[in-house]
């Protein structure tokens, strides 16, 4: 080689050194050349997904670490967990994609120097419902701890275990045959282990102590409740008057006479009823303790009923404005917290946040910041809305469909229409969240469905 051709090599190689030296320090310090050969901060995209593993697609292009497949033979796509480094400022669509789950979606903007994080996804299995029976339901009604359903039908009921999917029957729901099983007259205990069935008092531990309620107290009861926080205590109706009843000691207390209420919830040492005075309705506050009256808060004359019985708050929704009361009844100041209306269903996300739809709308609100935000307006009648186990998700249903809707409002909220079929009635989710259980017919087989999604 001559000394010309060295020289030329040379020139050549520091030429290329003091072009490239200054690239690769950019990139290092988070600095790309743009258009126009402009030089850009660039922006980072943290990903993580329950489950892992999922393919990362940015404009629709599946990304590779461009050093580690320098040293591969066999290219790997960036996968999820992940952190995307040196992303030119801009709008991305970002697509996640795993085998045999429902994609998520989004666009988001990278701005220059700034970090993305996608971090509280959940991908949620794309599958078929399966069928746990072939009998007809009235309802379906869910244990406190959430591991059984007890359904019901008009002269009897079954038991599904959500660990192991069996079915068990419930025999004293057949032998009653003139006792019509409702929602309404169908309860569990808050410990799980009985069941207020009608006029009976059904214990899972032992099926031979079912007992009739109405031969415990000698009075014509009418409904019957559970306290929810004493197994050993439940209350009930007779003649207008409104009782507390000992299980243990057969120990019967009057609460209150000449009650004109179909409604009433009892906690612990408190019970609330409602009552009617002149043209207005009272929620009574009353010490079971003490057995004597703590409280009234006045209320417009309407038909309420208690829901989201385990909420710190009073959940009183009017049937007939659809307004949702949120009471405080020991608040010395303003008992009533706020009046959300037009409401015909609603369930607590958290202590603080609850979602609640109308017909065709679906909202959540913020109890702690005292605002409401419109999630969603559909088409169909909205039947029921209740959480996922990531605050990140809920569900809202149809009569022919189920939905997860993400609440990541960052471009738009995800909703994958996770089944969609003839009829749809009761959906439940198990307590940890891995499967949806609900009634429904498929063809000529009617019956409990359950649905894997995680």
């Amino acid at each position: 080689m001559t000394k010309k051709t060295r020289n030329i090599l040379f020139s050549i190689f520091v030429l290329a050194f003091a072009i490239i030296a200054p690239l690769v320090c950019l990139y290092a310090a988070g600095y790309q050349v743009g258009n126009n050969f402009s030089v850009q901060k660039t922006g980072i995209l943290v990903i993580k997904t329950e489950p892992t593993a999922a393919t990362i697609y940015l404009e629709n292009k599946t990304q590779k670490n461009l050093v580690d497949n320098l040293l591969q033979t066999n290219k790997q796509s960036y996968t999820t967990p992940n952190r995307i480094k040196n992303l030119l400022p801009g709008k991305y669509d970002i697509k996640l994609e795993k085998e045999g789950y429902w994609a998520w979606e989004k666009q988001l903007q990278i701005d220059p120097g700034q970090s993305i994080y996608i971090e509280n996804v959940n991908l949620f299995k794309n599958n078929l419902p399966t069928p746990l029976n072939n009998q007809q339901y009235s309802d379906l009604i869910p244990s406190p701890n959430g591991r059984m359903l007890l359904a019901i039908y008009q002269h009897g009921a079954d038991i599904i275990n959500l660990d192991d999917d069996t079915i068990k029957n419930i025999s004293i729901a057949t032998a009653s045959v003139k006792t019509v099983f409702t929602k309404d007259n169908c309860l569990w205990s808050p410990n799980n282990d009985a069941i207020i069935l009608g006029q009976y008092l059904y214990d899972l531990s032992n099926t031979e102590q079912t007992r009739n309620i109405n031969e415990l107290t000698d009075d014509n009861l009418t409904n019957i409740k559970w306290n929810l926080t004493d197994k050993n205590h439940i209350s009930y109706t007779s003649q207008s008057s409104l009782y507390d009843f000992n299980l243990d000691s057969k120990e019967k207390k009057l609460i209150a006479k000449d009650i004109s209420t179909n409604d009433y919830l009892a906690r612990g040492n408190d019970l609330f009823f409602l009552g009617r005075e002149n043209d207005s309705i009272m929620l009574n506050v009353w010490d079971l303790s003490k057995n004597q009256s703590v409280r009234k808060i006045n209320l417009p004359n309407s038909d309420y009923t208690f829901i989201n019985q385990d909420n710190n708050l009073i959940n009183l929704l009017d049937k007939t404005h659809k307004a949702l009361y949120l009471i405080d009844p020991f608040a010395e100041l303003k008992p009533i917290v706020e009046i959300i209306n037009n409401v015909n269903s609603a369930r607590w996300i958290n202590s603080d946040k609850l979602i609640y739809a109308n017909d065709y709308e679906l909202w959540i609100y913020d109890a702690k910041n005292y605002y409401k935000v419109l999630l969603t307006r559909i088409s169909e009648q909205i039947t029921a809305v209740f959480p996922f186990t990531n605050e990140n998700y809920l569900f809202y249903a149809t009569e022919n469909n189920i939905n997860i809707m993400e609440m990541d409002s960052r471009d738009k909220y995800n909703i994958i229409k996770l089944v969609d079929l003839e009829k749809i009635k009761d959906p439940y989710l198990s307590k940890n969240g891995d499967a949806l259980y609900f009634y429904s017919k498929i063809g000529s087989n009617e019956g409990v469905y359950k649905l894997v999604i995680q």
